[in-house]
């Protein structure tokens, strides 16, 4: 039945994924993501393989979308502020990674290594960032 499909289209969309199979994972995700808004998972599966198959702005559309179901999940505010930071929009990138540190600070200790943020590490705001003591 309709609970059936609603778990079946997560479950898909996770094991494309985890096949490496991004594109094809899109649509079961989208299909989890409309019918369990509030599941964070299904959400940053789908950011994750549309990154993967270059539609960075999309993914991160995806997870504006998601925070508004979700506005107090660190994680969701990390990931989008990956996205942004990828797409050169360094100012945004640093006000959603400030919120995601607020929520949780122990994301402060993935800064240093997130290839996600190279083009924006020589920021001093995003410096400052890294160097804060947690």
């Amino acid at each position: 039945g309709h609970v059936d499909r609603l778990l079946l289209g997560g479950h898909i969309g996770q094991a494309l994924r985890l096949l490496s199979r991004n594109r094809s994972a899109v649509g079961p995700l989208l299909m989890a993501v409309r019918r369990q808004p509030e599941e964070r998972q299904g959400w940053i599966a789908l950011g994750w393989c549309l990154k993967r198959i270059g539609q960075v702005e999309r993914a991160a559309v995806v997870l504006a979308k998601a925070i508004m179901n979700l506005p107090d999940d660190a994680v969701l505010h990390y990931n989008l502020a990956c996205y942004l930071a990828l797409l050169n929009q360094t100012d945004l990138a640093i006000s959603e990674l400030v919120w995601a540190l607020e929520l949780n600070p122990k994301l402060r200790g993935r800064l240093a290594k997130e290839r996600d943020f190279d083009a924006i590490r020589d920021n001093d705001s995003f410096q400052n960032l890294v160097c804060q003591p947690r």
